[in-house]
């Protein structure tokens, strides 16, 4: 609030010197002297007056009417302001003229140009002259009102209270009371005992007879309220002040008031509406401008940014502007703009107003900064902002200008700077919003250079001093990850337990039920784990429950559970195109599913592996896996057509050799027997040093050569792996098919050893039973 200038400590007690009527009248040259001198007087020519009293003196200085020239010519110097002059001839009137109508006034005048030369013992012994005695009420009151001026002036608002009081109390309605109870008022709103002003202030309305004190009064009581912080009161008192249109300069102080008092309460459409209302009132060299700045601000506080510009542009276009004025409307343009989001007009607008003006440096430097960093010149603000902490250390924008120099480093990649920054800002900043920011992105940035402990720290921390905040949910999500990267598996799984169980509407329960169960199988608690990965949903987040079916499979990998792994890898391949799985783990699961007889599995698994193959090796293994599973399923010709792949593919591994094997079953499956036998040849030969190979392939001849009816042959290479080989299935098998030959070749003796054998050395084989059964047979 701009106050209206506060009332002068001198209050003329009487403006004019009158001759009396009969004086005027007549003609003595004399009386036409002093007639001229008053004149002069009455219309402010205060230093003619005074010239031509003392010319009447110096030519009459015996005149009875010297003291009538010798007051006049005092009178002139007082009010010309000259009150050394003025005291010397006052004093000179109460020395030789004391006994004249007008001493007591004289001695006032005295007292007063004391005062106004600070000459306060001087002035109190000058009033204190006039005595009381049989003094009227009139002269007894000023007398008063003086000392009180006196007192005043000194500093005693006690005794300056006392004697305003008494002066009030005489004729309360006259301009000396109403003076008096004003001043009563403007002592006791000093020294903050406002509702003793008000009642002054109000008591001085009602006494009052005429607007120009009620005015002044009433302004006052609204002033009064106004430091009260009482803002409407102090509306609706400074609304009465311009309803009662005591004085223009008033008025216009009351509207600019009143219109500060309404933009405190806050009624910022009110500020508006009578603003609009009182344009009349207002004269471009009174309060204008003051109107057209708070309505811009009424505007800016409602978010109507272009009619806020639009008005303050009106203020600054006002003729007559002082720099003070034109740079508080550039202050609250600034503002404006930078709201309007028109942070290029900001930047011209510092840059083209404010340029060589050291009170504006900071502000227009800090608003410089902030508008580069808006339109994301990160260097260029990053050195403004450094550049206003580096000179102005005490800055008001230090911690605004900390803050944005924070996120000005961070924008820059300069992660480990802005933590630090964030860190300081935190530790010294005020407002409370900003510093929950600032320790949560100390927190993010803190993670992410990966200064755990640091933002474990910050994290609880947050948690204990902010656990309503917003960003609970996401601080504790990330104290829990970063338990898990520290290794702390128990402090991970009850943090994302929490939220899992607790924080049901946080937006990362679902990836927490996934890190819950991750912890638990790191920290190898793998039922559980299990039992979190199945709560995983399965059409939320497809990643995660991605992840979830992978790690449940690796557990039950690591668990030799190979059924339940191929379930889990089967839906990944089959839900997951993009998967990150390997050839080989597709591979492996066609390997299994092969040995489960799951064929059609082995097929779809294979069809899925074809993006994923880049090497001969891997495409071999594909194609001999699935000509097996075709093979498996008596779809020989699409088998051997892939077998043909096989021998085909120049490779490493050992499918050849088990593709020629199966090629062999599959031209015997559809009696191409000499084919079969063809190639049966080919793997004994190439791959004799090969154990398993040469062992099946010697077992499939002796099945070749038992289907051409070539026993004793197929005897042969059945008793050659029965002899060479110790195999769980095969030797059983091969000594059990050798002893079936040797009865149709009638060589009794033979069948019964070979069974016997199988009786003693392979008591746990599928062909134990039938061997037992055959030998009694062959026994009885």
């Amino acid at each position: 609030m701009k106050p209206r200038l506060a009332l002068s400590i001198i209050f003329v007690i009487l403006t004019l010197v009158v001759l009396p009527a009969a004086a005027q009248n007549q003609v003595d040259p004399q009386f036409e002297k002093i007639d001229f001198a008053n004149g002069l007087f009455q219309r402010g020519l205060y230093d003619m007056a005074a010239s031509e009293y003392r010319e009447f003196i110096r030519q009459n200085p015996d005149s009875p009417h010297t003291h009538e020239a010798l007051f006049g010519m005092a009178e002139s110097y007082f009010f010309n302001k000259n009150y050394e002059r003025a005291g010397q001839h006052y004093k000179e009137y109460t020395l030789h003229f004391a006994n004249r109508d007008k001493i007591q006034l004289a001695r006032l005048r005295l007292g007063q140009c004391h005062i106004n030369r600070q000459q306060f013992d001087a002035a109190l012994e000058a009033v204190n002259a006039i005595s009381e005695d049989g003094l009227e009420e009139e002269w007894l009151q000023k007398k008063y009102y003086v000392l009180a001026q006196v007192y005043e002036a000194r500093g005693n608002t006690d005794g300056a209270v006392e004697q305003y009081q008494k002066a009030a109390l005489i004729d309360p309605s006259s301009s000396t009371a109403l003076e008096a109870t004003i001043k009563l008022g403007d002592i006791y709103k000093a020294r903050g005992e406002h509702a003793a002003a008000v009642d002054a202030f109000q008591r001085a309305t009602v006494n009052a007879t005429d607007n120009a004190f009620k005015g002044i009064a009433l302004y006052k009581q609204a002033e009064t309220a106004f430091l009260s912080g009482d803002y409407e009161v102090s509306a609706d008192l400074f609304a009465e002040v311009v309803d009662l249109n005591p004085d223009k300069a008033l008025v216009e102080d009351a509207v600019s008031n009143l219109l500060l008092a309404l933009f405190n309460v806050p009624a910022y459409n009110a500020v508006i509406k009578r603003a609009e209302h009182y344009q009349d009132k207002l004269t471009p060299g009174g309060r204008l401008f003051d109107v057209r700045y708070v309505t811009a601000r009424s505007l800016k506080q409602l978010n109507q940014y272009d009619a806020a510009l639009a008005e303050i542009d009106r203020a600054l276009t006002l003729e007559g502007l002082t720099t003070d004025q034109k740079n508080k409307a550039v202050d609250v343009k600034v503002e404006i703009l930078f709201l309007s989001r028109k942070y290029a007009d900001v930047i011209e607008l510092i840059d083209e107003s404010w340029k060589g003006q050291e009170a504006y440096a900071e502000k227009g430097m800090f608003f410089k900064a902030e508008s580069e960093y808006s339109l994301a010149n990160f260097e260029a603000a990053h050195g403004l902002y450094a550049q206003l902490l580096e000179k102005y250390h005490a800055t008001e924008y230090k911690s605004e200008a900390l803050y944005g120099l924070a996120h000005a480093k961070n924008a820059l990649g300069k992660e480990a700077e802005a933590a630090a920054l964030f860190e300081e800002y935190f530790a010294s900043a005020d407002d409370e919003g900003k510093k929950k920011e600032a320790l949560f992105n100390q927190i993010l940035l803190k993670s992410k250079v990966k200064d755990y402990d640091k933002a474990i720290s910050d994290s609880l921390e947050f948690l204990k001093a902010y656990p309503d905040d917003k960003n609970v949910g996401r601080v504790r999500f990330l104290l829990g990850s970063m338990y898990s990267e520290t290794k702390q598996y128990d402090q991970a799984i009850a943090t994302f337990e929490q939220i899992v169980q607790r924080d049901l509407e946080n937006p990362k329960r679902l990836e927490s039920m996934f890190l819950l169960a991750y912890n638990l199988q790191l920290a190898q608690r793998l039922d559980d784990a299990l039992a979190f990965y199945r709560q995983v949903p399965k059409g939320e987040d497809t990643a995660l429950y991605y992840s979830a079916l992978k790690n449940m499979a690796l557990i039950h990998l690591d668990r030799q559970e190979y059924e339940k792994a191929i379930l889990l890898l089967k839906e990944i391949i089959e839900t997951y195109d993009e998967n990150d799985l390997k050839i080989d783990m597709y591979l492996w699961i066609a390997e299994k599913s092969l040995e489960a007889k799951s064929y059609n599995t082995v097929l779809a698994v294979l069809k899925k592996a074809e993006s994923k193959l880049t090497t001969d090796e891997d495409r071999q293994a594909l194609a001999y896996f699935r000509g097996a599973a075709y093979q498996e399923q008596g779809q020989c010709q699409s088998a051997l057509t892939e077998y043909d792949k096989v021998v085909n593919i120049e490779s490493e591994r050992l499918f050849v050799p088990k593709a020629y094997l199966g090629m062999a079953r599959c031209l015997m499956t559809i009696n191409h027997i000499d084919a079969a036998k063809a190639v049966l040849d080919t793997v004994l030969l190439s791959y004799a040093d090969e154990a398993e190979i040469s062992l099946k392939a010697r077992f499939q001849m002796g099945s070749l050569l038992e289907k051409k009816e070539q026993l004793e042959e197929a005897a042969k290479f059945y008793m050659l792996v029965a002899v060479l080989y110790n195999d769980p299935w095969y030797s059983p098998e091969s000594l059990f098919r050798a002893g079936k030959i040797f009865e149709q070749l009638n060589k009794l003796n033979d069948a019964r050893n070979v069974y016997q054998e199988i009786i003693q050395l392979y008591t746990k084989s599928h062909r134990f039973n039938e061997a037992q059964k055959r030998l009694a047979a062959l026994n009885s």
